[in-house]
């Protein structure tokens, strides 16, 4: 009986690494100012997970560095600085251990944000199917304000792109459950096993 109450407590471990949680973040501090992709520098995905900008003009042969503009005039030190509602993590990166974007913390520490010029599109990509319904959340600054904008992302999605044009943005955070990898199910199963095995031996 004992075993058995363990593989249940390790079963429920393994599958509560999967649950809601920070996947991945971007809020582009010391990123070049013609950089038009950056990897996520936050979450679970730290380093995988890319956001990128896709030119989309009509009639326009070329991109001009200048229509998506890194720079410290576009920062939001104040609005969606903070990991909120990150199920298992309480409000904590799971890669940092920290609370809110690096650098911040304090309005004086924020470094940069990013602004369209141009028309385009702003492709989020995490690279993993969602379990279950996700968010992606961000700093939006519009007609001189900044506000949070938050959308719902459906199962089974690994991305969320959206038109960018005259307004900026910064601190990007993906919260939901990916798909355990396959990899993931057959440690479920073999661990399993064994602690069944064990079982039927000591009865």
């Amino acid at each position: 009986m004992k075993l058995f109450i363990t593989i249940i407590t390790a079963l429920s471990i393994v599958l509560s690494a999967n649950a809601n949680s920070f996947l991945a973040g971007w809020d582009f501090d010391g990123v070049s100012s013609t950089a038009t992709s950056h990897n996520a520098n936050w979450g679970s995905l730290f380093g995988s997970a890319t956001l990128s900008y896709d030119h989309a003009g009509v009639n326009i042969p070329i991109k001009f560095t200048a229509d998506y503009q890194i720079s410290g005039s576009y920062d939001s030190a104040v609005v969606g600085i903070d990991f909120l509602s990150v199920g298992d993590f309480n409000g904590t990166d799971p890669s940092t251990g920290y609370t809110s974007f690096a650098g911040n913390d304090i309005p004086a520490n924020a470094q940069q944000g990013i602004n369209f010029v141009g028309p385009g599109t702003v492709t989020i990509n995490w690279g993993q199917a969602l379990a279950d319904t996700g968010t992606v959340s961000y700093s939006k600054l519009e007609s001189g304000s900044w506000t949070t904008e938050t959308v719902s992302v459906n199962s089974g999605e690994t991305s969320y792109a959206f038109s960018a044009n005259g307004f900026g943005i910064d601190n990007i955070q993906v919260i939901g459950t990916v798909v355990p990898e396959p990899s993931t199910y057959a440690l479920i199963l073999g661990f399993a096993a064994f602690l069944l095995g064990a079982m039927r031996k000591r009865q």
